[in-house]
């Protein structure tokens, strides 16, 4: 019976076998779901489990900020706003996450990694302008002039995520800017995408 017991001890533990992992943030065990960190200061996210655990970030480049089970950003900027997900190495359905605002007084929105895009029409795009203040208000799509976009333009604005813009069709090729509201003033981000359509 003993030699059964060392054998179990030494398998790979199970799902079953886990609990959720926990993010601490500056050493304090998450509460919520999202927080707001003020531009250009440290903050820390700490992956606590009981297995080798992997965080996913927003951007790649984020990643160069792990070490080990810790993200440690020294100086923020509104870019490292996004959802940082630490889960088990080898059981990435259990994982905890949370939703890192940056907010800049200059920089309401994220800029865009890539300014031209090449897609298929009928395929998704999504263009990266997370807001990076959440009581921002009025978050919408609209043409580089701050005009409306087009009625049959169908789109879907997610704070979190940025703008999904569903069905493209060549002939909405384009630069557009994502638009919120703070303060009562309507703010507009940096051109975020010059679509080119292949059929």
């Amino acid at each position: 019976m003993l030699t059964l017991v060392l054998l179990l001890a030494l398998l790979p533990a199970t799902a079953q076998d886990l609990d959720v992992p926990v993010i601490r943030l500056n050493s304090t065990v998450l509460k919520h779901s999202e927080e707001v960190v003020q531009s250009g200061t440290r903050f820390s996210l700490r992956c606590e489990g009981q297995a080798a655990i992997v965080w996913r970030t927003r951007l790649t480049q984020h990643r160069q900020h792990v070490s080990k089970n810790v993200l440690t950003v020294r100086q923020s900027t509104a870019n490292h706003t996004g959802t940082y997900r630490c889960s088990y190495k080898n059981h990435t359905d259990l994982f905890s996450k949370v939703h890192i605002y940056v907010r800049d007084p200059a920089q309401l929105f994220t800029r865009s990694v890539n300014s031209v895009v090449t897609l298929r029409a009928g395929s998704p795009c999504l263009l990266d302008c997370l807001l990076t203040d959440p009581s921002a208000t009025a978050f919408s799509l609209c043409l580089q002039d701050g005009s409306p976009v087009r009625p049959e333009l169908n789109y879907t604005a997610d704070p979190k995520q940025g703008i999904w813009i569903w069905n493209l069709q060549p002939d909405h090729s384009g630069e557009y800017v994502c638009s919120a509201t703070l303060n009562s003033t309507r703010r507009l981000s940096t051109i975020c995408n010059q679509r080119k359509m292949h059929h």
